[in-house]
């Protein structure tokens, strides 16, 4: 597994927890200081993957609303199961990736990938639980269990330029 220095990777139980928004928490804290940049990844049928750039702050979809939260570069990679992990080990090799000083990747199974400097999952009480995200609860070094009190203006903080998760949450390390 490789490691990836100045790595976030924000991933879920399930769908619509929140993972923008709480990647548009650490854009926050973090946009001033340092240079962003954030990859949504996202399973694909078809063989192969696919990297696009996003351009447009329409808050319509989720990269735009990280880009319109003030990361430089947003990128929607879709790959395949075998394209997976080729594919999250080639973003370095993307120029604006490469010169950012923090990459933030929204995914769950990446994390089978590569080991980053801090991995949060968020994670909600049903029973539709993504299986696949199972695998990685034990490998999180933060696990946020989502409802309706969960404002992450209030649980996240930027402390000597690290993101720091408060009280409240549990910690799976």
């Amino acid at each position: 597994m490789k490691e990836a220095p100045y790595t976030i990777m924000v991933g879920s139980t399930l769908k619509h927890l929140g993972k923008t928004a709480l990647i548009c928490r650490m854009i926050s804290l973090l946009k001033d200081a340092y240079r962003i940049a954030v990859v949504k990844v996202t399973p694909g049928r078809q063989a192969g993957f696919s990297l696009t750039e996003e351009t447009s702050t329409d808050p319509l979809t989720d990269t735009a609303r990280i880009l319109a939260a003030g990361a430089d570069h947003v990128y929607h990679l879709t790959a395949d199961r075998e394209s997976m992990c080729p594919a999250i080990e080639s973003l370095r090799e993307e120029e604006a990736v490469s010169s950012a000083d923090v990459l933030v990747l929204e995914t769950t199974s990446g994390r089978a990938c590569l080991e980053p400097d801090l991995f949060v999952i968020l994670d909600g009480e049903s029973e539709k639980k993504k299986a696949s995200a199972a695998a990685y609860l034990p490998l999180a070094d933060y696990v946020i269990t989502m409802d309706d009190s969960i404002r992450f203006s209030e649980v996240i903080t930027c402390e000597s330029g690290r993101i720091r998760i408060l009280q409240g949450l549990s910690s799976e390390e």
